[in-house]
């Protein structure tokens, strides 16, 4: 085996010896001079698994509890990404995304999904980078999702509105009787 000093001295030793240790001349350390290569390559995956195994750095885990149902795959198929609008003929995936998560307590049920894109699904849940869905739901029509959490699983509408809109839901104040009139504009009645 070839061992060479960082200033270039040479020591070929025999494997049997081992390694030389220190050159004498510059008092450095000897290194192998060939790059160490392995003859069979690491398995990272079981050959069981191998066909199960995932992209890196994609955030939807494929798995027993995650993935939607036949329902839900079935009712966001050939619909356009409720966020930015695009559609399947654009080369991009469009997953059924839980509004409320199976972790959370969603259901299989077709009214617990609506259809997103796979970045504006990695967004929507992301709690670092929220994306407020709420008026494109409303405006095309998915007014029976926003409401199933609720409903159909006794989620605090609250909590529902804080996961849709992404930030801290504060419902509007009723002005008070005093204010009542002054709040929708009427003239101040006299009292005489």
């Amino acid at each position: 085996m070839k061992f060479r000093c960082p200033h270039g001295c040479e020591c070929d030793q025999p494997k049997s010896k081992g390694h030389p240790g220190i050159c004498r001349k510059h008092g450095s350390t000897y290194v192998y001079d060939k790059a160490l290569t392995r003859s069979t390559p690491l398995r990272r995956v079981s050959e069981k698994k191998a066909p199960e195994t995932r992209r890196r750095g994609s955030t939807l885990k494929p798995g027993r509890g995650f993935a939607a149902s036949p329902e839900q795959q079935t009712k966001v198929k050939n619909l356009p990404c409720v966020n930015c609008g695009v559609d399947r003929f654009e080369e991009v995936g469009i997953d059924p995304a839980h509004l409320w998560s199976r972790a959370r307590g969603g259901c299989s049920s077709a009214d617990c999904v609506i259809p997103l894109c796979r970045r504006c699904h990695d967004l929507y849940d992301d709690p670092e980078q929220p994306i407020d869905l709420l008026p494109k739901l409303i405006t095309r029509g998915y007014r029976a999702e926003i409401v199933h959490p609720f409903l159909e699983h006794g989620i605090p509408l609250r909590e529902v509105m804080e996961r849709v809109t992404g930030a801290e839901w504060v419902p509007a104040q009723a002005p008070s009787k005093d204010n009542d009139e002054a709040a929708i504009g009427l003239p101040e009645r006299s009292t005489s």
